[in-house]
């Protein structure tokens, strides 16, 4: 068969598939052709096709190619870059290519299209001036005539849309977004039948940016994959007895239905009619890998699951089991069912990233597991005395109490938040006072630790015998408990919620514990953090302010509270380099401002 036989008969292939339609009319000439194109495809708003309903035409080029494998969904054919540029000088045409096979006494032949828009062009057009070709991705032609109608509509008023942006230059999101011009994102979709979505599976989408001072939608250079209508559905998923799942996602293609279950396995059910395909794919972060895992060993084990009435069996003949061990993948679950144990345990409810986990993570958590679920001792750490350390995984970092187990060399780990410890500290060099485990925390161990339970702070300090130093120390803890809250951003309201318990506890010591100002004033920090401050309080600030027996840093910090910043300067440049630099680290100056004018009195 010679070239001009072959494009003949893929023309013929086109032209007949085009006239099926109710709405397009082809215009595509066998002989004299155009440079770059075969002819046009009217496209009518009504059936009948009559010139008063015509819409517009649509630019085609058809190739044909003898070809013996049908089979692909997808092909890629080359063009000269020539021909792709004058397609976007005119503002976009649709390409076919046709397969043909004459093998036999008769001819078979498949037709692939694409819609080359202003948009695609430019994506595909290589900056090389030299390259001479460039290959073009088609897809197989539909055989439903009202899915070629809109195939045509939607590329016609898209090329519209794109044709005079050609040749300009285009703003990327970025752009628009840090220059405060984009109001917005919109895609167009058109469809010759009833339910508009349902064009949105076989055209090609685009995305439009509505720009600040302009009518017209800017095209961007990018094109919208595969489109699906996701929906979830709350319906409870049950395997042997038991509901591991409230809810799924059905995913709506053209040609197939899929049921997506937990983050791993998909069960595809196709339109024709033919046998359903189930991918299992493992999910990426800890928690939801361990309810997926447990579902489909289950699954395989018991040969169904159900949601809600209806039964879905496991068909063993056609499912390939091959790249699945199930007994190892079962003493894998019962490892990550315990990862997930003993990560509740230690408060940590956030998902794990495997994808992410460290040689030192994972070594960490088999540390865990061993010691807090398993129970078992650990060997060979290499200390005789107990210890308080800090182990990370990932993002999380966990306080443990470590002790020597007397009679062997094996250690004993416990929650640090969850033990409770006798220790103490030299009061002047003269005697050791018992103090609270949390005593041992810094602002920084506060904010970070993920096991950290704010609400033993205070019951651990109130069990300690009662000191003339107790106060102040119960009092240097609040100051790091108010550093954490304004290190998290004031995010973690526990932090917050613990100093103000502190701060009213604090304020029932007298003078000789602590000075009644200072008691003070931290209990008004806390409370000032939460909201404003009262008539009262403000009173009460004042008169310290005038009190002339008052220090320098409690005046600059009754003027902080008061939003008095200039006043507040004054007092705080009263102060020595030394005051001055311990004041600093105060969470009271957590209320500077630079550059805050005086609200307060001067």
């Amino acid at each position: 068969m010679d070239n001009i036989a072959i494009e003949n008969f893929a023309i013929s292939a086109v032209k007949d598939s085009i006239l099926m339609s109710e709405y397009l009319n082809p215009y595509i000439s066998d002989n004299d052709k155009e440079p770059s194109w075969d002819g046009h495809i009217y496209i009518y708003d009504k059936k009948g096709k009559k010139k008063e309903n015509l819409i517009g035409r649509v630019p085609v080029q058809v190739k044909g190619a003898l070809k013996d494998d049908f089979s692909r969904d997808k092909i890629s054919y080359p063009m000269e870059v020539v021909d792709l540029r004058n397609y976007l000088r005119d503002g976009g045409a649709i390409l076919f290519v046709v397969y043909i096979n004459s093998s036999d006494e008769s001819i078979h032949r498949k037709i692939y299209y694409s819609e080359l828009t202003p948009i695609n062009l430019r994506m595909l057009i290589p900056s090389d001036i030299k390259q001479k070709s460039k290959f073009v991705e088609l897809k197989e032609f539909p055989r439903d005539n009202k899915r070629k109608s809109d195939i045509f509509l939607n590329f016609y008023e898209n090329s519209k849309r794109q044709s005079s942006f050609s040749e300009a230059n285009l703003y990327s999101i970025e752009t628009l977004r840090q220059n405060n011009m984009l109001e917005g994102l919109s895609l167009f979709v058109s469809t010759f039948g009833d339910n508009p979505e349902n064009a949105l599976f076989d055209t090609d989408i685009y995305l439009y940016a509505r720009v600040k001072g302009s009518a017209i939608p800017q095209p961007l250079e990018v094109k919208i994959g595969k489109i699906e209508k996701v929906k979830p559905r709350k319906e409870s998923i049950i395997v042997g007895g038991k509901q591991l799942y409230s809810e799924y996602k059905a995913i709506e293609a053209r040609d197939n239905v899929s049921i997506q279950i937990g983050s791993s396995l998909t069960m595809t059910f196709p339109r024709n009619g033919e046998s359903l395909t189930m991918r299992y794919t493992e999910a990426k972060t800890l928690r939801a890998l361990t309810k997926d895992l447990e579902f489909i060993l289950l699954y395989m084990d018991i040969g169904k699951f159900y949601i809600g009435d209806a039964c879905f069996s496991f068909d063993y003949e056609h499912v390939d089991q091959s790249n699945f061990d199930i007994e190892k993948q079962k003493a894998r679950l019962e490892y990550l069912k315990k990862v997930v144990e003993v990560l509740d345990l230690l408060g940590y409810h956030e998902d794990l990233d495997l994808s992410k986990l460290t040689p030192e993570d994972d070594s960490n958590l088999r540390f865990l597991v061993t010691a807090l679920v398993e129970k078992k001792h650990l060997k060979n750490l290499g200390f005789k005395t107990p210890r308080v350390v800090k182990m990370k995984v990932e993002d999380a970092s966990f306080a443990l109490y470590i002790r020597p187990c007397e009679a062997s060399q094996e250690y004993e780990v416990y929650d640090f938040f969850k033990t409770e410890l006798q220790v103490a500290y030299d009061s002047d060099g003269k005697e050791r006072l018992p103090i609270s485990q949390y005593f041992l925390l810094s602002a920084d161990d506060i904010c970070s630790l993920t096991n950290l339970r704010a609400e033993v702070f205070l019951p651990s300090f109130q069990k300690q015998p009662r000191h003339k130093d107790t106060m102040n120390r119960v009092n240097l803890f609040l100051l790091e408990l108010l550093k954490a809250y304004d290190m998290s951003a004031q995010k973690r309201q526990d932090l917050l919620d613990s100093a103000i318990l502190f701060a009213e506890w604090i304020q029932t010591a007298d003078d000789s514990e602590l000075d009644k100002r200072i008691r003070r004033l931290n209990y008004l920090q806390a409370t000032k953090r939460k909201g404003t401050l009262n008539d009262i309080e403000k009173e009460e600030l004042y008169s310290m302010t005038e009190d002339e027996s008052c220090p320098e840093d409690c005046k600059t910090a009754a003027y902080l509270l008061l939003d008095a910043q200039q006043t507040a300067q004054r007092h705080f440049d009263r102060m020595s380099e030394q005051e001055q630099k311990a004041f600093r680290d105060f969470p009271i100056y957590h209320f500077w401002k630079e550059s805050q004018e005086d609200k307060g009195v001067q």
